[in-house]
């Protein structure tokens, strides 16, 4: 006993700065929920994930003899609950219904389990068995479930490498979980000192920096996306402003030039627009002109492009 309160003790030094690079993560999101205010509800979610993952290495410091539910089960169950919080940031970040029923059914079949397994050390694979393939359950029910909602705002080539935080996380967790149950009389707890478990150490640092670059890739990219869709677009309409129309036919012209393909420009009128306007006001006039836009975007093929009215309130 004395023995593997050393060990413990040995492996404390490093739980704590993982625990600590996790708190500083779930302080840095916390304080951006601040600022950000249309992703807030996502950002802390996040915020929250990062501070019950920095929770559940703490309590994995605090594990020995004699052996407790809250350093074990508890600090297990933290992790547990903080990928079903993540899992919910995302779905409310991909502008998804969250599945709370899933939730709250995942989170109660999991903790009954852990609590029925108790902190004994009989119980110790099947313990790390349940600790591994809970996150690793939560991570890949959001991956299916979001699969779609990726591809459809970040393309099928963005979407792949923004799920690398989640493959990575599967691939360490799955790794870690067919190793035990090759090995169910060998007890592979994160608090022994061994060189896998150090390496697991390094590997959730890793893994939290992942994570992290991943969240703030999401934000810039849809920021990014706004912003040029704003640049690009008119606000009203969606149909290309100006500008974006103005290199559009650059492009057109330079594929004429180099491969004679051929291409046509048309322009349409409302008649007596001005007269809709001025008898049922402005707000009735730019209804009628984004009808009018989506009525063209039903009408074309995807390679065209439409361009918005200059002025709208003159356009006649």
């Amino acid at each position: 006993m004395q023995r593997a309160t050393q060990q413990v003790n040995e492996l404390s030094p490093m739980a704590w700065m993982v625990a600590s690079q996790f708190l500083m993560y779930a302080i840095g999101w916390g304080l951006c929920s601040l600022i950000v205010r249309e992703q807030r509800d996502s950002v802390a979610h996040w915020s929250l994930f990062m501070a019950l993952l920095g929770l559940g290495f703490v309590l994995t410091t605090q594990r020995g003899e004699p052996r407790t539910a809250w350093a074990y089960g508890g600090a297990n169950f933290c992790f547990t609950v903080g990928f079903v919080v993540l899992r919910r940031g995302m779905e409310r970040f991909m502008g998804v219904a969250p599945a709370d029923r899933e939730h709250v059914l995942t989170l109660a079949v999991f903790g009954v389990l852990f609590a029925h397994l108790g902190p004994g050390e009989n119980n110790a694979a099947s313990r790390v068995l349940l600790a591994y393939g809970a996150p690793s359950w939560v991570l890949a029910r959001t991956a299916i479930s979001l699969q779609s909602a990726f591809r459809a705002e970040f393309g099928n080539r963005m979407a792949p490498a923004l799920a690398t935080p989640v493959a990575l996380v599967l691939a360490v967790f799955g790794a870690r979980f067919v190793q035990q149950a090759l090995h169910p009389d060998l007890s592979m707890e994160m608090h022994r000192y061994t060189d896998a478990n150090r390496g697991l150490l390094y590997a959730y640092g890793v893994m939290a920096a992942t994570y992290n670059f991943g969240f703030v890739a999401l934000l810039t990219l849809r920021y990014v996306r706004r912003l040029r869709e704003l640049t690009l677009h008119d606000p009203l309409t969606g149909l290309l402003n100006r500008r974006a129309l103005d290199t559009e036919l650059q492009r057109e012209w330079a594929r004429l030039q180099r491969d004679g393909a051929p291409f046509a420009l048309l322009a349409l009128d409302l008649d007596h627009f001005k007269r809709v306007n001025d008898r049922y006001g402005h707000l009735v006039g730019d209804e009628v002109l984004a009808q009018t836009a989506q009525r063209l975007r039903d009408a074309v093929r995807g390679a065209d492009r439409w361009r918005a009215p200059a002025a709208r309130s003159s356009w006649c």
